[in-house]
């Protein structure tokens, strides 16, 4: 098979996004899990540790009824997608993450138990603004990766 500057140009892209992207987590654990470790961590695809502060995991807890403890997967992941605009994030994750994520930050009112998780439909986008609203609150939380379309997520 012949090779074309595209599509050389197309695979450095990938790798080099792969390797910008090497700080995010490997793995993701529940609420209930991480609140059970004395150094609350998950690994991450360069082999380090992504740790959470407690008294994070603590206040997220406080705010989320207990049902949902062990279903919560953390941390939560936003990749910036270039390819839909400036400052637009897409939280990777179920709907939970999704409605958890914008309790977080007051983009929702009600209480989490009000809402019919599985029959809800949220926007997965996220803006800038968002994002800093997140980190304001919860900075051990969540991670930013990168990516220039769906394909290199």
């Amino acid at each position: 098979m012949k090779s074309t500057p595209k599509k050389s140009i197309d695979i450095l892209f990938k790798l080099d996004i792969a390797k910008i992207n090497n700080h995010l987590p490997r793995q993701f654990k529940t609420l209930d899990t991480l609140l059970k470790e004395d150094k609350p961590s998950v690994l991450t695809k360069d082999g380090t540790k992504f740790i959470f502060n407690k008294n994070e995991l603590a206040e997220l807890k406080s705010q989320l009824p207990e049902e949902f403890h062990s279903q919560l997967r953390l941390p939560f992941l936003f990749i910036r997608r270039t390819d839909l605009g400036k400052s637009i994030f897409v939280l990777n994750g179920g709907k939970l993450e999704n409605l958890v994520a914008r309790k977080l930050i007051d983009l929702i009112d009600d209480p989490i138990n009000q809402y019919k998780i599985f029959n809800l439909d949220l926007p997965k986008y996220f803006y800038w603004a968002d994002l800093r609203a997140f980190r304001k609150k919860f900075k051990t939380l969540f991670t930013i990766g990168f990516s220039a379309g769906a394909s290199t997520i």
